[in-house]
């Protein structure tokens, strides 16, 4: 987060946790207003664009590797479904 001519670790702010717990206008006069709101928002989780859902896979894939060649039906199907 470097904005103008200050630094948020020379605040001592290193983590995301550590800026949420600063006031939003402090942010927004060390980073510029803009770029300090959004900053200060998206640090307290606050993200106003829509969740668009992405299409689910047409199909899926699990490997499992088996200590010994396994013949058993059951013994196979217990282990997919684990």
């Amino acid at each position: 987060m470097h904005q103008g001519p200050y630094r948020s670790g020379e605040y001592g702010i290193h983590y995301v946790g550590a800026l949420a717990a600063v006031p939003p206008a402090t942010v927004q006069r060390f980073l510029g207003g803009s770029a300090g709101r959004l900053a200060a928002d998206r640090a307290r989780g606050i993200d106003p664009r829509p969740v668009v859902p992405r299409a689910m896979p047409v199909s899926a894939t699990v490997r499992y590797r088996f200590d010994r060649h396994v013949l058993d039906g059951a013994e196979v199907r217990a282990a997919l479904l684990e």
